[in-house]
């Protein structure tokens, strides 16, 4: 799709973001196999998400979308059927990861596809899992398509006989959330414990949403742990309040997208006027690593908790007023713990006294494999001049931010950084190429608008 932009215009009001995809994902996937139906109260909708349903659904889970709530039927830990045909993940390596992980300690297999752009996981999650037993075959993979796309999948055999998952302890040569969700999940299953340590935290979602059903998974630094003899194997949501309807279902609440939520923070940092007050915000600490630079860096940013939510996720109140921002480095853990709000920090940087300074490249997977080039050319066409030495990407403060028009072909990471800038230029931007809103971000149009950006639509 195509957007026009008038930037420059101030935000301003007070305005709760859609639920976090990432964490939506968990949550579905942690209800299907519990031992009692979830209600989590907010109809969940976007791409990843309903490729996480499908998978679900494929693996005979019944989930139901209402009007203002989705619904999950509980199979149990060993409910899960064998589909009619190969398990599909969309464009979600997430969902790839879950079905990957799920699908090895069963006693059914097939095959599970994944169209990703930038490097597939699948090489990474077939390494983990045949270090304890699974039967994953090597990935087969299809040349890249149209945007870069490329075709991945993997086929998973199954147990047979008296086969199990063994007891594992893995290392990651990197942080992967992928690798350490099917990891742990697996580990449900197996017949020892599982340890997975990673040279820096990735997001703890899985962790988080795994403890508060019940499964006494332990956490020390950037490892964390699970010992399927410590607990009775039941799954259950126990603290979450049941429904008051009679339904006997547990009532899950979701924090807001952190991603989202940074994109509004930095453009009401910097553009003069803005005012923004956000509710039900996810501050998980391995989800904010924009927002703490903006902290860092004198952003007017006030947090207040408001304690964990659904999931053990912690909720906050962020209000945001535009001042000066400082600049400086960013290093390889602020990158890992932005996520998918990564691209972002490029932005912070031009509008900053001093610049900044990334580092680490490898750190922004979607962008695989050359990450820096990419982000360099949206900011050149926005007028933000940078360079590119070794593994580091240096963007020079920016007196303005010049309209554009530029094609991000497709990509949600470079489609966030575009739609900062836009909001923040003066004059009209056009961003082509831009991943289809209702499916990658959806609600984030109403909230902007809402708020004061001017976007309009091209059909």
């Amino acid at each position: 799709m195509t957007l026009r932009v008038r930037g420059g215009a101030p935000l301003c009001g007070q305005a709760a973001l859609p639920a976090d995809a990432a964490v939506a994902q968990r949550a579905l996937s942690i209800a299907a196999l519990c031992s009692h139906d979830t209600r989590i109260d907010e109809r969940l909708v976007g791409a990843e998400v309903s490729s996480t349903m499908g998978l679900l659904r494929a693996l005979g889970i019944a989930i139901e979308r209402g009007d203002g709530s989705t619904r999950v039927k509980g199979a149990g830990l060993h409910g899960l059927r064998a589909p009619s045909g190969a398990l599909d993940a969309g464009e979600s390596p997430l969902t790839f990861a879950i079905g990957v992980g799920l699908l090895s300690a069963q006693r059914f297999g097939t095959r599970v596809l994944l169209e990703t752009r930038g490097e597939s996981p699948a090489a990474l999650l077939a390494r983990a899992l045949r270090a304890r037993g699974a039967m994953v075959a090597d990935g087969t993979m299809q040349a890249p398509g149209p945007g870069g796309r490329t075709r991945t999948s993997l086929a998973v055999a199954p147990l047979v006989d008296d086969e199990t998952l063994r007891a594992h302890e893995h290392v990651l040569a990197a942080p992967s959330e992928l690798a350490k969700t099917a990891l742990l999940l697996s580990g449900l299953y197996a017949s020892g414990p599982t340890t997975v340590a990673e040279p820096v935290l990735s997001c703890d979602h899985t962790e988080r949403w795994l403890n508060a059903a019940g499964v006494p998974l332990r956490r020390l630094g950037p490892m964390a742990g699970l010992d399927p003899s410590e607990w009775s194997g039941e799954l259950a949501f126990a603290s979450a309040p049941l429904d008051e309807g009679g339904a006997r279902e547990r009532v899950l609440k979701l924090p807001s997208d952190s991603t989202l939520a940074s994109l509004v923070a930095c453009v009401a940092s910097v553009v003069p006027g803005s005012k923004v007050v956000l509710d039900n915000v996810g501050w998980n600490s391995t989800r904010t690593g924009v927002l703490d630079a903006l902290r860092l860096w004198g952003a007017r940013l006030h947090a207040t908790a408001e304690g964990d939510g659904s999931g053990f996720e912690p909720v906050a109140r962020a209000s945001i007023e535009s001042g000066a921002l400082r600049g400086g480095p960013i290093d390889a853990e602020v990158l890992v713990r932005a996520r998918d709000a990564a691209p972002l920090l490029a932005l912070l940087g031009a509008c900053s006294a001093r610049g900044a300074t990334l580092h680490d490249p490898s750190f922004c997977s979607e962008l695989q494999p050359d990450p820096w080039s990419q982000l360099a050319l949206v900011l050149r066409a926005f007028g933000v001049e940078n360079r590119i030495a070794s593994a580091t990407l240096r963007i020079e403060p920016a007196r303005a931010i010049a309209a554009a028009r530029v094609d991000v072909l497709g990509s949600p990471a470079l489609g966030l950084l575009a739609l900062g800038l836009a909001l923040i230029a003066q004059g009209e931007s056009l961003l082509e190429g831009f991943p289809r809103l209702d499916e990658q971000w959806p609600g984030l149009l109403g909230v902007l608008t809402k708020l004061g950006a001017r976007i309009e639509v091209d059909t």
